[in-house]
């Protein structure tokens, strides 16, 4: 599913981009972060967060 949306980011240039301070700027390179949350067990110590990973899909 992630690698789906990183291909259909690089096929589509406006689904891949970022806002400047006026205007939609496109990547030139596609890259697309997951975060995964997991809870503990029962009587177990509180979650930790974790870096996202990135994956890059150069242009």
């Amino acid at each position: 599913m992630l690698k789906a949306a990183a291909l259909a980011a690089r096929e589509v240039p406006e689904f891949n981009g970022f806002w400047t301070d006026d205007h939609f700027a496109a990547g030139e390179d596609v890259h697309l972060g997951m975060a995964v949350a997991s809870y503990p067990a029962k009587d177990s110590s509180p979650p930790r967060c974790t870096t996202p990973t990135p994956w890059h899909f150069p242009g």
